[in-house]
């Protein structure tokens, strides 16, 4: 069975690449808005101002691209690291799922999270039976808190993805302009971005309470952070 540390690592890479795309439309979608913006202000029919916002939003993303390119290659040499396979002098090439998977509509139930424990810290040595049960607590609401974020993530997505739908009907109507149909198309890559690192720390949270309800205590417990666009492998997890 595969193990806690290298499924955590797993994850992480998994999530990494599985965003690359998304992460690249948004990078194109406010490089067109940045030359558009530029093109337009030399030709006297926008300000400098205006230009150099749009500039501003494509470094923004460029820097962010740069960010996540990196955390593809960390990811990947971490997971080599943790099957050791990195020491290799040719190493074995690496063929990752091309998606997590999906997230569960119900997650475990507290009541099932408690018997599964009383279960285990009855095999547990005594001093691990005290600390079992804040570990499982801890985990558990980890695992509930990432559930209930990520639901929310999925339900923002649904939200941009009609948002840019609508735009695009509008924009082939002459309604809107291109400005709103580059910011939405970036919007809606972010937003995908966003709910594949949700699905991650679900499944980063899941595996530290599988872990715990083994007997086991994880490092430390995943962090929920806004966006958690951060690499997992390289934050410790």
């Amino acid at each position: 069975e595969i193990s806690h540390a290298t499924r955590k690592v797993l994850l992480a890479a998994v999530a990494a690449t599985q965003a690359q795309p998304y992460q690249h439309q948004a990078l194109k979608a406010a490089e067109a808005a940045s030359e558009l913006g530029e093109r337009m202000a030399k030709t006297g029919n926008w300000s400098q101002l205006q230009a150099a916002q749009r500039q501003l939003i494509h470094l923004d993303v460029q820097q962010q691209w740069q960010r996540d390119q990196y955390a593809v290659a960390q990811n990947e040499m971490a997971l080599l690291k943790t099957i050791q396979q990195w020491a290799r002098t040719t190493p074995r090439s690496l063929q990752l799922p091309t998606a997590l998977p999906e997230l569960p509509v119900t997650p475990l139930s507290e009541q099932a999270m408690q018997s599964r424990l009383a279960q285990v810290r009855d095999t547990l040595p005594q001093r691990e039976k005290v600390t079992a049960l804040p570990n499982a607590e801890m985990a558990y609401r980890a695992y509930r808190t990432a559930h209930a974020l990520a639901s929310k993530q999925q339900q923002i997505l649904t939200l941009k993805q009609f948002v840019y739908d609508e735009t695009v009907l509008r924009y082939n109507g002459m309604l809107m302009n291109t400005w709103e149909l580059l910011d939405e198309a970036r919007a809606l890559a972010e937003a995908r971005v966003r709910a594949i690192n949700a699905i991650r720390d679900f499944w980063l949270a899941e595996a530290d309470l599988q872990l715990v309800l083994l007997g086991g205590q994880p490092e430390s417990f995943v962090t929920l952070a806004a966006g958690s666009g951060d690499s997992p492998a390289a934050a410790g997890h």
